[in-house]
Protein backbone atom coordinates (compact mmCIF):
# COMPACT_ATOMS: atom_id res chain seq x y z
CA UNK A 1 0.00 0.00 0.00
CA UNK A 2 2.77 2.28 0.83
CA UNK A 3 4.73 1.63 -2.35
CA UNK A 4 1.52 2.36 -4.45
CA UNK A 5 1.12 5.31 -2.84
CA UNK A 6 4.88 6.42 -3.27
CA UNK A 7 4.15 5.44 -6.69
CA UNK A 8 0.89 7.87 -7.10
CA UNK A 9 3.30 11.06 -5.66
CA UNK A 10 6.41 9.97 -7.73
CA UNK A 11 4.07 10.15 -11.29
CA UNK A 12 2.10 13.40 -9.87
CA UNK A 13 5.06 14.99 -8.06
CA UNK A 14 7.15 14.92 -12.09
CA UNK A 15 4.10 16.21 -13.87
CA UNK A 16 4.38 19.31 -11.00
CA UNK A 17 8.13 19.68 -11.23
CA UNK A 18 7.83 19.86 -15.36
CA UNK A 19 6.53 23.21 -15.40
CA UNK A 20 9.46 24.59 -13.60
CA UNK A 21 13.01 25.83 -14.56
CA UNK A 22 14.34 22.90 -12.28
CA UNK A 23 13.87 21.45 -9.06
CA UNK A 24 16.42 22.84 -7.01
CA UNK A 25 14.66 26.13 -7.70
CA UNK A 26 11.39 24.57 -6.65
CA UNK A 27 13.51 23.11 -3.54
CA UNK A 28 14.91 26.57 -2.64
CA UNK A 29 11.09 28.20 -2.77
CA UNK A 30 9.50 25.27 -1.00
CA UNK A 31 12.53 24.73 1.77
CA UNK A 32 13.11 21.37 1.50
CA UNK A 33 16.31 19.61 1.15
CA UNK A 34 17.11 18.74 -2.20
CA UNK A 35 18.14 14.94 -1.55
CA UNK A 36 15.23 14.05 0.42
CA UNK A 37 13.46 15.74 -2.37
CA UNK A 38 14.45 13.29 -4.96
CA UNK A 39 13.79 10.41 -2.97
CA UNK A 40 9.77 11.71 -3.36
CA UNK A 41 10.22 11.81 -7.27
CA UNK A 42 11.73 8.51 -7.61
CA UNK A 43 8.83 6.89 -5.45
CA UNK A 44 11.20 5.22 -2.75
CA UNK A 45 9.85 7.42 0.31
CA UNK A 46 6.71 9.95 1.17
CA UNK A 47 6.71 13.15 2.25
CA UNK A 48 6.16 13.93 6.32
CA UNK A 49 3.18 15.75 7.34
CA UNK A 50 4.74 19.14 7.58
CA UNK A 51 6.79 18.57 4.02
CA UNK A 52 3.84 17.41 2.53
CA UNK A 53 2.07 21.03 3.93
CA UNK A 54 4.59 22.88 2.48
CA UNK A 55 4.45 20.80 -1.44
CA UNK A 56 0.63 21.69 -0.97
CA UNK A 57 0.97 25.25 -0.09
CA UNK A 58 3.33 25.99 -3.05
CA UNK A 59 1.44 24.04 -5.69
CA UNK A 60 -1.64 25.35 -4.90
CA UNK A 61 -3.45 21.55 -3.63
CA UNK A 62 -4.92 19.72 -1.11
CA UNK A 63 -3.14 16.57 0.33
CA UNK A 64 -4.89 14.37 -0.90
CA UNK A 65 -4.68 15.74 -4.76
CA UNK A 66 -1.30 14.62 -4.62
CA UNK A 67 -1.95 10.63 -4.30
CA UNK A 68 -4.87 11.05 -6.77
CA UNK A 69 -4.91 8.24 -10.07
CA UNK A 70 -2.78 10.16 -13.07
CA UNK A 71 -6.13 10.35 -15.17
CA UNK A 72 -7.68 12.46 -12.40
CA UNK A 73 -4.51 14.31 -11.21
CA UNK A 74 -3.90 15.44 -15.10
CA UNK A 75 -7.74 16.49 -15.22
CA UNK A 76 -7.42 18.52 -11.95
CA UNK A 77 -4.01 20.37 -13.32
CA UNK A 78 -5.56 21.04 -16.79
CA UNK A 79 -6.36 23.64 -15.20
CA UNK A 80 -2.68 25.31 -15.11
CA UNK A 81 -2.62 24.65 -19.33
CA UNK A 82 -1.32 28.13 -20.84
CA UNK A 83 -3.95 28.60 -23.45
CA UNK A 84 -6.78 26.70 -21.98
CA UNK A 85 -10.38 28.34 -21.47
CA UNK A 86 -10.04 27.29 -18.03
CA UNK A 87 -6.76 29.05 -17.44
CA UNK A 88 -7.71 32.16 -18.99
CA UNK A 89 -10.54 32.23 -16.72
CA UNK A 90 -7.87 31.55 -13.95
CA UNK A 91 -6.12 34.58 -14.94
CA UNK A 92 -9.29 36.41 -15.02
CA UNK A 93 -10.21 35.71 -11.53
CA UNK A 94 -7.09 36.79 -10.19
CA UNK A 95 -7.32 35.28 -6.16
CA UNK A 96 -5.93 38.88 -5.34
CA UNK A 97 -8.38 40.75 -6.68
CA UNK A 98 -11.14 39.18 -4.39
CA UNK A 99 -11.91 40.96 -1.30
CA UNK A 100 -12.79 39.02 2.17
CA UNK A 101 -16.65 39.07 1.45
CA UNK A 102 -16.18 37.33 -1.83
CA UNK A 103 -13.75 34.43 -0.47
CA UNK A 104 -16.51 34.47 2.37
CA UNK A 105 -19.30 34.15 0.24
CA UNK A 106 -17.73 31.34 -2.15
CA UNK A 107 -16.81 29.05 1.17
CA UNK A 108 -20.33 28.98 1.81
CA UNK A 109 -20.60 27.57 -1.64
CA UNK A 110 -18.11 24.91 -0.71
CA UNK A 111 -19.26 21.17 -0.18
CA UNK A 112 -20.97 17.96 -1.84
CA UNK A 113 -24.10 18.60 -3.81
CA UNK A 114 -26.49 15.98 -5.61
CA UNK A 115 -27.38 17.80 -9.06
CA UNK A 116 -30.74 17.48 -11.05
CA UNK A 117 -31.23 18.30 -14.84
CA UNK A 118 -33.00 16.82 -17.71
CA UNK A 119 -31.02 14.85 -20.27
CA UNK A 120 -30.60 16.41 -23.39
CA UNK A 121 -30.31 12.84 -25.09
CA UNK A 122 -32.86 10.53 -23.46
CA UNK A 123 -36.75 12.15 -24.11
CA UNK A 124 -38.29 12.89 -20.50
CA UNK A 125 -35.11 11.51 -18.49
CA UNK A 126 -33.89 13.06 -15.42
CA UNK A 127 -30.00 13.11 -15.20
CA UNK A 128 -29.26 12.47 -11.53
CA UNK A 129 -25.04 13.29 -10.94
CA UNK A 130 -22.86 14.14 -8.09
CA UNK A 131 -20.65 17.75 -7.80
CA UNK A 132 -18.10 18.87 -5.23
CA UNK A 133 -17.43 22.37 -5.27
CA UNK A 134 -13.53 22.77 -3.13
CA UNK A 135 -11.22 25.36 -1.63
CA UNK A 136 -7.77 24.55 -3.53
CA UNK A 137 -5.17 27.54 -1.83
CA UNK A 138 -6.47 30.56 -3.13
CA UNK A 139 -9.09 29.04 -6.21
CA UNK A 140 -12.23 27.52 -5.85
CA UNK A 141 -12.41 23.98 -7.67
CA UNK A 142 -15.68 21.69 -9.06
CA UNK A 143 -15.72 18.31 -10.05
CA UNK A 144 -18.67 16.63 -11.47
CA UNK A 145 -19.43 13.30 -12.10
CA UNK A 146 -22.35 11.79 -13.69
CA UNK A 147 -22.87 8.00 -14.57
CA UNK A 148 -25.77 7.10 -17.26
CA UNK A 149 -25.66 3.13 -17.29
CA UNK A 150 -25.00 0.72 -14.73
CA UNK A 151 -23.80 -3.12 -15.37
CA UNK A 152 -25.98 -5.79 -13.64
CA UNK A 153 -23.73 -6.32 -10.73
CA UNK A 154 -24.62 -2.57 -9.84
CA UNK A 155 -20.93 -1.20 -10.96
CA UNK A 156 -20.86 1.94 -13.09
CA UNK A 157 -20.31 1.37 -16.89
CA UNK A 158 -20.85 4.57 -18.58
CA UNK A 159 -19.98 8.04 -16.87
CA UNK A 160 -17.60 10.86 -17.40
CA UNK A 161 -16.45 13.49 -15.06
CA UNK A 162 -15.00 16.87 -15.33
CA UNK A 163 -13.05 19.65 -13.90
CA UNK A 164 -13.59 23.05 -13.23
CA UNK A 165 -13.12 26.90 -11.57
CA UNK A 166 -15.85 28.30 -9.51
CA UNK A 167 -15.97 32.28 -9.01
CA UNK A 168 -18.35 35.14 -7.90
CA UNK A 169 -18.90 37.78 -10.21
CA UNK A 170 -21.71 40.35 -9.84
CA UNK A 171 -23.58 38.06 -7.08
CA UNK A 172 -23.54 34.90 -9.46
CA UNK A 173 -21.83 31.88 -8.91
CA UNK A 174 -20.43 30.66 -12.09
CA UNK A 175 -19.03 26.71 -12.42
CA UNK A 176 -16.64 26.21 -15.85
CA UNK A 177 -16.07 22.78 -16.41
CA UNK A 178 -13.69 20.96 -18.63
CA UNK A 179 -14.83 17.40 -19.52
CA UNK A 180 -11.68 15.08 -20.17
CA UNK A 181 -10.77 12.27 -22.74
CA UNK A 182 -11.23 11.95 -26.39
CA UNK A 183 -13.82 14.53 -26.84
CA UNK A 184 -13.14 17.21 -24.63
CA UNK A 185 -15.36 20.09 -24.01
CA UNK A 186 -16.86 22.89 -21.83
CA UNK A 187 -19.76 23.99 -19.33
CA UNK A 188 -21.14 26.85 -17.93
CA UNK A 189 -23.46 26.63 -15.02
CA UNK A 190 -24.80 29.97 -13.28
CA UNK A 191 -25.95 29.61 -9.83
CA UNK A 192 -28.59 32.19 -8.53
CA UNK A 193 -27.12 33.36 -4.88
CA UNK A 194 -28.86 31.70 -1.62
CA UNK A 195 -29.42 34.08 0.47
CA UNK A 196 -30.97 32.06 3.20
CA UNK A 197 -28.85 30.69 6.22
CA UNK A 198 -29.46 26.75 5.57
CA UNK A 199 -28.27 26.16 2.04
CA UNK A 200 -30.93 23.37 0.96
CA UNK A 201 -31.22 23.81 -2.77
CA UNK A 202 -29.37 26.31 -5.29
CA UNK A 203 -31.25 26.80 -8.22
CA UNK A 204 -29.39 27.66 -12.00
CA UNK A 205 -29.14 27.28 -15.72
CA UNK A 206 -26.28 25.45 -17.46
CA UNK A 207 -25.43 25.43 -21.09
CA UNK A 208 -23.10 22.68 -22.30
CA UNK A 209 -22.34 20.06 -25.41
CA UNK A 210 -24.18 16.76 -25.52
CA UNK A 211 -21.72 14.30 -27.36
CA UNK A 212 -24.84 12.24 -27.40
CA UNK A 213 -26.38 14.66 -29.82
CA UNK A 214 -23.38 15.11 -32.14
CA UNK A 215 -21.63 17.93 -30.35
CA UNK A 216 -24.98 19.94 -30.49
CA UNK A 217 -25.07 22.72 -27.76
CA UNK A 218 -28.22 22.68 -25.27
CA UNK A 219 -28.85 24.70 -22.37
CA UNK A 220 -30.84 23.30 -18.95
CA UNK A 221 -32.24 24.41 -15.93
CA UNK A 222 -30.16 22.41 -12.82
CA UNK A 223 -31.02 22.11 -9.02
CA UNK A 224 -27.78 21.62 -6.72
CA UNK A 225 -29.43 19.82 -3.36
CA UNK A 226 -26.26 20.39 -0.55
CA UNK A 227 -25.81 17.27 0.96
CA UNK A 228 -24.61 17.13 4.70
CA UNK A 229 -22.44 14.17 6.27
CA UNK A 230 -20.81 10.89 4.86
CA UNK A 231 -23.63 8.53 4.94
CA UNK A 232 -25.55 11.29 2.62
CA UNK A 233 -22.86 11.56 0.06
CA UNK A 234 -22.34 7.62 -0.02
CA UNK A 235 -26.19 7.01 -0.48
CA UNK A 236 -26.60 10.28 -3.54
CA UNK A 237 -23.59 8.32 -5.04
CA UNK A 238 -25.38 5.51 -5.41
CA UNK A 239 -28.60 7.45 -6.93
CA UNK A 240 -26.60 8.70 -10.20
CA UNK A 241 -28.21 7.93 -13.01
CA UNK A 242 -30.99 8.92 -15.35
CA UNK A 243 -34.04 8.06 -14.35
CA UNK A 244 -37.92 8.94 -16.01
CA UNK A 245 -39.45 11.79 -14.86
CA UNK A 246 -42.18 9.62 -13.26
CA UNK A 247 -39.47 8.25 -10.64
CA UNK A 248 -40.10 9.19 -7.20
CA UNK A 249 -36.31 9.76 -6.16
CA UNK A 250 -36.66 13.02 -7.36
CA UNK A 251 -38.95 15.08 -5.58
CA UNK A 252 -41.85 16.91 -6.94
CA UNK A 253 -40.15 20.19 -6.27
CA UNK A 254 -37.11 19.83 -7.90
CA UNK A 255 -38.94 18.26 -11.04
CA UNK A 256 -40.91 21.43 -11.46
CA UNK A 257 -37.75 23.74 -10.78
CA UNK A 258 -35.62 21.55 -13.85
CA UNK A 259 -38.81 21.76 -16.44
CA UNK A 260 -37.56 23.05 -19.38
CA UNK A 261 -40.70 23.91 -21.14
CA UNK A 262 -40.58 27.90 -22.19
CA UNK A 263 -43.51 29.18 -20.22
CA UNK A 264 -46.43 31.12 -21.69
CA UNK A 265 -45.61 34.53 -22.73
CA UNK A 266 -41.98 33.56 -23.48
CA UNK A 267 -39.77 33.50 -26.30
CA UNK A 268 -36.66 31.66 -24.43
CA UNK A 269 -35.62 29.05 -21.93
CA UNK A 270 -35.50 30.97 -18.66
CA UNK A 271 -34.43 30.19 -15.09
CA UNK A 272 -37.22 28.71 -12.19
CA UNK A 273 -37.19 31.38 -8.99
CA UNK A 274 -38.16 29.28 -5.89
Amino acid sequence: MIQETATLLHVNLRHLCSQYPSVADICRRIGINRQQFNKYLAGTSLPSPRNQARICSFFGLEPNDLYLPWHDFAALTTLREEGSLLSAMAQHTNPRSRNHADFAELERYCGVYQTYQYAPYAKSSILVGLCQISRRGEQFLSKYVEVTEYEAAGRPRTGSAMYGLVTLEGGFVYVLDRRTGECPSYSLTVLFPNRGPKMRLITGMTLSISQHLGGSPYAANIVYEKLTGKRQVLAAARRMRLYDRSTPVVSDEIKLIIDNRIREGQQVLSHYFI
